[in-house]
């Protein structure tokens, strides 16, 4: 369904591959925060077979494929992220539930990245409206600042 309502595996994809291009030598980094079943980070390991693909999810990873650039370990975001900062091309962080505090977990998701990395965070909340009565557009790609929850519904 994510896929469907993305058009692909993330938004902006134009902007993501720019960022994951190979530049031939300079190993290039992605970490998927609240991996869940690790079907995303297999997806990705393929499309970028350059990349080395980090899943973390609170309980162990039971894929049974897997692939020679992706691994999963088994984390508590809650607990912190120190030892993956500064490591991380692109950082994923995709209806984490378990989260205690959204804020300040990504703000250390953030502290993942590798300078000129990026984020990619998607948290389905009930904001479809602006003052209750007003639906907000769905987003797109041409208007990444709307509700991409309300584009979900839409489906």
């Amino acid at each position: 369904m994510i896929k469907l309502l993305l058009n692909g595996l993330y938004p902006c994809p134009d902007i993501v591959a720019e960022v994951m291009m190979d530049e031939g030598g300079q190993a290039k980094s992605v970490l998927d925060l609240g991996s869940g079943s690790g079907a995303w980070c297999l997806d990705v390991a393929k499309q970028f077979p350059h990349a080395q693909v980090i899943g973390v999810n609170i309980t162990p990873n039971s894929q049974k494929t897997h692939s020679h650039n992706c691994r999963f370990e088994t984390w508590d975001i809650n607990q912190g992220l120190s030892p993956f900062y500064g490591q991380f091309d692109l950082v994923h962080m995709r209806f984490v539930h378990s989260l205690v505090d959204h804020h300040t977990s990504t703000l250390k998701a953030i502290r993942c990245l590798k300078p000129g990395g990026l984020i990619l965070f998607l948290k389905a909340g009930p904001e479809v409206t602006e003052d209750r009565t007003t639906l907000i557009p769905a987003a797109s790609s041409r208007m990444p600042d709307q509700s991409w929850y309300q584009r979900f519904w839409a489906c």
